[in-house]
């Protein structure tokens, strides 16, 4: 048997435990490192992955002990954003393939710079957009490229939950400036994400060549929280190229409820995602005169098995990035976010 792909995760919170669970319901994958400032809460989060797994799950605060270490293979970064830059970088120096949360930086002009290193030192170098990779976007993929709603004019989505701002949250990463907070770069990243993958499944359909940068920011608007950080953005997109016109509208906040789906409108009819759109288990197709088609699609783990995947995939092939979530798409999202929070007046990253 060929011995487990080696993974190691900086930044043991509440996002790590999910991707740990992943890699242990996945198989040919494996933890073996654990790197974390907090030595004492990198050991509590190792504790419960090690009862699971034979092998030694190494803890430790000594970033250059990791890179260092030659059973880790790839690393999973999953600290608060303000930290992304400078630890995907020593990786990449080191030669670690990395796999970085969402947003990859907290700046355009950091996302450039690391991508360029990862193209320089040939390493591999992804963000972790797991929606892209889900059995729901497959599904939707499908019937956007069969044509099953006729053209694509129009995509809608929100992603919008209530945090009060106060003193607590004010610390927190969703509202704190230091750790990078704000609506656009905690969430609006995945309405942007998809957005722009739905308009890319339309291009497709026609034999066009997409271009993540083509689709312009028309308006955005919105409010800030006390401290100047974002924490309510709604935007319109337009992708016009041929004879495609697409328009696009977004709303992501942290001072409001919303229904979280995204839609996608036809000539023909609509495709519609269950709630949570970004983690969605569920997608329909309604074609006008016809009865709906409703598809369940489980997640095989916990949904994060599919990126998960797809980098240990590409990390085998040599490819220093995946086609389904290239270096041009990432470096397109973070000049999207910036023209949002720059659109609305947020503080500056």
């Amino acid at each position: 048997m060929s011995k487990p792909f080696g993974w190691a995760i900086v930044g043991p919170g509440r996002i790590a435990r999910r991707f740990a669970e992943c890699l242990q319901g996945t198989a040919g994958a494996q933890l073996v490192r654990v790197y974390g400032r907090n030595e004492l809460a990198a050991d509590e989060f190792c504790a419960q992955w090690q009862t699971n797994q034979t092998t030694r799950i190494a803890v430790g605060s000594d970033v250059l002990a990791l890179l260092a270490d030659p059973l880790v293979q790839a690393v999973y970064i999953a600290t608060p954003h303000n930290a992304h830059f400078d630890l995907a970088l020593a990786c990449i120096k080191a030669g670690k393939p990395v796999l970085c949360e969402k947003p990859l930086c907290m700046n355009l002009a950091q996302t450039q710079a690391l991508v360029q290193a990862a193209q320089a030192h040939g390493v591999f170098l992804m963000e972790a957009m797991w929606t892209r990779y889900l059995p729901a976007y497959e599904r939707i993929g499908h019937w956007l490229r069969e044509g099953r709603i006729g053209r694509l004019k129009a995509v809608q989505s929100s992603f919008c939950f209530h945090v009060p701002y106060n003193a607590d949250s004010a610390a927190s990463r969703i509202y704190n400036p230091a750790l990078a907070g704000g609506c656009v770069l905690d969430i609006g990243v995945y309405n942007l994400s998809m957005t722009r993958w739905a308009m890319a499944q339309e291009l497709a359909r026609f034999g066009h060549e997409y271009d993540p940068s083509t689709p312009q920011i028309t308006h955005a608007s919105g409010s800030l929280a006390p401290n100047g950080v974002e924490q309510h953005v709604q935007a319109h997109m337009r992708l016009q190229h041929a004879n495609i016109d697409i328009s696009a509208q977004f709303v992501c906040a942290f001072d409001c409820a919303g229904d979280n789906r995204l839609r996608l409108f036809g000539e023909l009819g609509y495709i519609e995602t269950g709630p949570k759109f970004w983690q969605t288990t569920s997608a329909s197709l309604h074609v006008t005169g016809a009865a709906p088609v409703l598809a369940a699609c489980p997640f095989g783990v916990n949904g994060f098995e599919y990126e998960l995947e797809e980098a240990m995939r590409c990390i085998g092939a040599g490819a220093i990035e995946s086609t389904q979530m290239t270096h041009s798409d990432t470096l397109a999202t973070a000049q999207q976010m910036a023209n949002l929070r720059e659109q609305v007046r947020a503080v500056g990253y």
